[in-house]
């Protein structure tokens, strides 16, 4: 559930989880008792601060990177995209975009399907090429 409601957020390069093992066989440990869990992580302060310092560089250089075109985050917005079928929308968009060809919002959100824009986008981008 916490990956999914993620990827709508940020794409899965930006999604970072950590579990910190903290029983075994041996030992078991109650999640409630805040003093252990307190304790437990501020052994490995240095190394979380180490983690998340990367991570917050690289998702400033994921943002750079990922700075998606308008007329993209409209579409995902109005209609429902596989992950593949995002990155897929990602890259037909942009080519467009780039090649001057203006994209029909209106008319793309009446197909209703991320599958069936894609091939719309696909025709489009054949008949810029032609």
């Amino acid at each position: 559930m916490f990956f999914r409601t993620s990827l709508k957020f940020v794409s899965m390069e930006q999604i970072w989880i950590a579990k910190v093992i903290s029983d075994n066989q041996d030992t078991k440990i109650d999640i409630n008792d805040k003093e252990f869990v307190t304790g437990l992580l501020s052994e490995h302060m240095d190394k979380i601060q180490q983690v998340v310092k990367f991570y917050e560089s690289m998702s400033k250089e994921l943002q750079e990177i990922n700075c998606y075109p308008e007329e993209y985050y409209y579409l995902i917005n109005k209609i429902k995209f596989s992950f593949s079928e995002q990155v897929q929308l990602k890259k037909v968009v942009t080519k467009l975009l780039n090649s001057g060809v203006k994209i029909d919002m209106g008319a793309m959100e009446r197909l209703g399907s991320g599958k069936e824009v894609l091939v719309c986008l696909d025709l489009l981008k054949e008949f810029a090429n032609s």
